[in-house]
């Protein structure tokens, strides 16, 4: 009779623990969910930004900013000189030079061949939100190649940052969007091992 008992018992805690370890691991799937929305790349130390160059070169904070990107109205500046100064100071900041940039359109650096009197860069698409920016501008040297930049701020101040580079023209919001979500968990299909600005 006590073999049975515990027997019976020893059932019925199967059974309970294999009712519940399915809504046990949606719950932390659910949490999951939470932190990986939760994770920035940019932190401030001592007024100064860092990024977190992991966070950014394994998307981790992508999927956050793209399904913000859905839901918020842009408006597009044509001109460098539209972008606004805090913007442009932390692009400073991360790439410890002017970041100079010509406006669409406008001769810049395409190749290797270097004339210092040529902007870098040539702004491509560049649309401000409420609290997010997405801007797209093109690099030269041994190939011309398009970065795509995405900015979350709160009262002039960078909260979080992603970029990646590509080898395509996409000159649109909806366009980059799409780009983003089929490339995302791609290996290589947005960065490489390292960031370049």
């Amino acid at each position: 009779m006590t073999k049975c008992k515990i027997l019976v018992a020893l059932i019925l805690t199967f059974l309970t623990v294999s009712v519940n370890l399915p809504a046990q691991q949606n719950n932390q799937n659910s949490d999951t969910k939470k932190l990986t929305t939760c994770i920035q790349s940019v932190s401030k130390i001592d007024g100064r930004y860092r990024i977190d160059t992991m966070v950014i070169l394994a998307n981790q904070n992508l999927q956050s900013l793209i399904n913000d990107l859905d839901q918020s109205i842009l408006v597009e500046k044509m001109t460098v000189n539209e972008i606004p100064r805090f913007i442009k100071s932390f692009l400073v900041e991360l790439t410890d030079e002017n970041f100079s940039i010509a406006n669409r359109g406008e001769e810049w650096q395409v190749n290797d061949v270097a004339d210092e009197e040529l902007p870098f860069r040539q702004l491509i698409y560049f649309g401000l939100g409420k609290d997010l920016v997405l801007m797209v501008y093109y690099t030269g040297g041994i190939a011309k190649s398009e970065h795509i930049l995405i900015f979350k701020y709160q009262k002039k101040n960078i909260t979080d940052f992603w970029c990646g580079n590509i080898i395509k023209e996409i000159t649109s919001k909806d366009e980059i969007l799409k780009y983003l979500k089929e490339n995302i968990g791609k290996k290589w299909g947005l960065n490489t091992n390292m960031i370049f600005l």
